[in-house]
């Protein structure tokens, strides 16, 4: 999506002022269509990473000459909008941690798959907990 968003988004010509100002970006029907499916996928992608333990935030540092805070900025969120506080991030580092989610998400499932699916034992276990659930689900629901 973010591939496809960046294509379909018109250049931005706005200046660094234009921007601390709040002027929007131009914007197609297409683009504001991605723009808003991708802040949908936006905080469920967050929580997959957190979970997943991959490292997804970029850290901006201020000209020493001019001081500042030290910015934090989460790589997924910034497929909307490179800038992240101080300087503008390359969209390559943006794809970087997308496709580190992707592969940390890979190797769970296949993690997973030997751990659980290909074990018996694991059957057993689950079928026993789901047993011992049963009543107070039903209690629950009274």
């Amino acid at each position: 999506m973010a591939l496809e968003y960046w294509s379909e988004k018109p250049n931005d010509s706005r200046g660094r002022i234009e921007r601390h100002r709040g002027i929007s970006a131009p914007q197609t029907e297409e683009s504001r269509r991605l723009r808003e499916e991708i802040n949908h996928t936006y905080p469920g992608l967050q929580q997959y990473a957190e979970e997943l333990g991959v490292a997804v935030s970029v850290t901006s540092y201020p000209a020493p000459a001019v001081g500042g805070p030290v910015i934090r900025s989460n790589l997924l969120g910034l497929v909307l909008d490179q800038y992240a506080g101080h300087s503008r991030v390359p969209r390559e580092q943006v794809i970087d941690a997308i496709n580190r989610c992707i592969g940390a998400a890979k190797a769970q499932r296949e993690r997973l798959l030997w751990r659980q699916a290909l074990n018996p034992f694991w059957y057993i276990v689950e079928m026993f907990a789901f047993l011992l659930r049963v009543p107070f689900l039903i209690l629950r629901y009274r």
